[in-house]
Parts: structure tokens; sequence; C-alpha cells
């Protein structure tokens, strides 16, 4: 596996991962690291603290993978952070080693437990600084206005910050939500479609079906009466040659593949097709090339020729009928035209007689 590949799935394992979970586990080496350079340094007390707090991260995480409440997790998560600086403060007071790291605990606060509950307890932590420096000599009013704005004004940063993020994701979340619903609603207003235009080939007296790969993917009622199939489920599947006579496979199969290459419809006629129970019948094959889903499918509509030519025959055979006995009233009309001048002939001639 290359370099590459690590870092892509590293990128989405990271980014799979809980938020706050990830949250603690890059809070225990950065204690640790600190809890060490103390120790380094001689600062005992303050780096056995960091290591207990570290032990303290490290059960909090384990404890993370058995799901416990989102509110009670991110609190305590929140609270290590408070009271690592606050040792920190008691060690070195309003010096640069007792409040810089007091400035980041608004950014921690809000980015791991929300805003509302960030700046809960960023008000908190302002005051158990507030209260524990009061014995402080080295409080000034001017120190304190300085530090006290600074932290004001970091604190707003990391609120607004915080809130953007949650409006960004909510919107998000709203885009997403109706995006879903619209997709729903197309996929809804498509299966129905599906149905509507189902039944109404169902409703056509003409056998339509629909091949893919050899093989039926659908087919009509009429198909399945023509065929002497049971069911439409009992068709689907199966091979389209098993309803061909083995002698015009390769006509089939020519057809087939000059519809391929030409990506128009053809016309088999008087091909052998079979029935289920295997008796035989002329047929007239009509397909075309669709797309079936992105996959190369042919549309299909057959019919019975041997039907087809009773029916013209009987049909000839009417019109012939027909025919012969329009000509029989005609003859008869003439006929009945030529005894009547007869008649009238004779009438005149036995007026001039007289």
């Amino acid at each position: 596996m290359g370099n590459g590949e690590t870092n892509t799935s590293m990128s989405n394992l990271i980014l799979q991962m809980n938020p706050l979970q990830l949250s603690i586990l890059v809070a225990i080496p950065f204690v640790l690291i600190f809890s060490l350079i103390n120790v380094t340094f001689g600062l005992h007390v303050l780096g056995q603290s960091e290591l207990l707090m570290v032990l303290s991260l490290a059960g909090l995480y384990w404890w993370s993978k058995r799901k416990p409440p989102e509110f009670l997790l991110k609190n305590l998560f929140v609270l290590h952070p408070a009271v690592l600086f606050s040792f920190l403060f008691l060690q070195g007071g309003y010096s640069d080693i007792g409040f810089i790291w007091s400035f980041g605990f608004p950014f921690i606060a809000c980015l791991s437990a929300g805003s509302r509950i960030g700046m809960v307890w960023t008000i908190v932590y302002a005051v158990v600084i507030a209260v524990l420096g009061v014995g402080l000599h080295e409080m000034g009013w001017q120190k304190v206005a300085y530090i006290g704005l600074a932290y004001f004004a970091f604190s707003l940063i990391a609120f607004y910050t915080v809130i953007s993020r949650e409006n960004s994701e909510r919107f998000k979340e709203i885009r997403l939500h109706e995006t879903t619903s619209r997709l729903k609603h197309e996929e809804h207003a498509l299966a129905a479609s599906k149905i509507s235009h189902r039944e109404l080939l169902n409703a056509l007296p003409h056998a339509i079906a629909l091949f893919s790969e050899g093989r039926w993917v659908y087919c009509n009622w009429s198909a399945v009466l023509l065929l002497g199939v049971d069911s439409v489920e009992q068709m689907v599947g199966t091979p389209l040659l098993d309803y061909i006579d083995q002698g015009d496979h390769q006509r089939l199969l020519d057809l087939i593949r000059h519809m391929s290459e030409s990506s128009r419809p053809a016309t088999l006629q008087d091909v052998k097709m079979l029935r289920k129970k295997g008796e035989s019948f002329v047929g007239l094959l009509q397909a075309s090339p669709v797309d079936l889903e992105g996959q190369p499918a042919f549309l299909v509509a057959f019919e019975d020729s041997t039907e087809r030519g009773c029916h013209e025959q009987e049909r000839y055979s009417l019109k012939t009928q027909l025919e012969h006995a329009q000509r029989l009233e005609s003859l008869g009309v003439l006929a009945g035209g030529i005894a009547h001048d007869f008649k009238q002939f004779g009438y005149i001639r036995e007026l001039a007689c007289r």
C-alpha cells in the first residue's frame, strides 16, 4: 500500500470519528508532553497532576466508546481543561505562565461542547479565576482590566465562530433534508409512472416483451397468453431462445447483431416460435434497441402470423362474397330494367296494331 492510500485511509478514519472523541485523543498526547516537560523543569506537582489528567482523559475516551449521554460526556471533557488551567493559574497567578492558557479556554469549551454549553463554561471559568485571584498580591486593577478585556474578546470570537459553524451545519442539514425529500418524491413519482406504464402495456392487445443479454426482463399479459405461460414471473428471467425454434436461432441472433450495430429497429417474418408446452406457431417479430438502465436491451412486439393469415383469408372471403352479392344485385337491377323496357315495348306495339 502506497503513502497516498495510507494518507487517504487515515483521513477517512478521522472524518468518520466523533468530533468529541477526536478532541480527547488530541488532548491526551498534548497533556502528556507538557507533563514530561514540567517534570523535567522540576515542577513535579504540576507534572504529576497533568499525568493524572492523561489517565482521566484515557478513561473518558474508553467511556465514550460505550455510547454515554452526549451532554454528560461534553461537560466532563470541558472540566479537564478548566481544572488544568485553574491549576496553572494557582501556580503562576496573573503572570504569563499562569494565565496565558486561559485565553484558549473559550475556544476549547465552545468547540467541544457547543456554543451554549461552551459560553456557560466560559463564564463559570472566569468567575473561578476571579475568585482564585482575590488573594494574589500581584493583582492590580490595570492588569485585571487588561486581562479581562482580552478574555472577553477571545470569548466573543470563540462564541461567534462556533455559532457560525453551527448555523452552517444547520443550513446543510436543512438542504440535505430538502434534497432527500425531493428525491423521495421523485422516486415515488417515478415508481407511480412505471406502474401506470406497466398497466398501459398490460392493457394492450399486442404481445410486448423486453429482453436483455439473451433473457426476458419484462413481458405484458398478452405475451403470457400468446406463449402459453402461467404468469409474468414464470417468463421473466428465462432465456429468449427457449421460445424460438432451433432452426431460427441463427436468424434471430443475426437480427440482434444487426440492431446492435445499426441502433435501428428491424422485423423478422415467418419465425417459428414455441409455446411453453412445445406447440409451435409462425410468428411476426418486430424489435427495437433500447437502453435499460445503461444496459443494451431490445423491445419486442410479436404476434401469431398463422392466426393473422387465417383472419386475412376470412376477411378476403367475406370481401369476395360481398362483391359477388353486389354484382348479383347489380345484374338484378339491370334485368329488371330490361324487363320493364320490354314490357313497355309490347304495350306500345299492341296499341299500334289496333
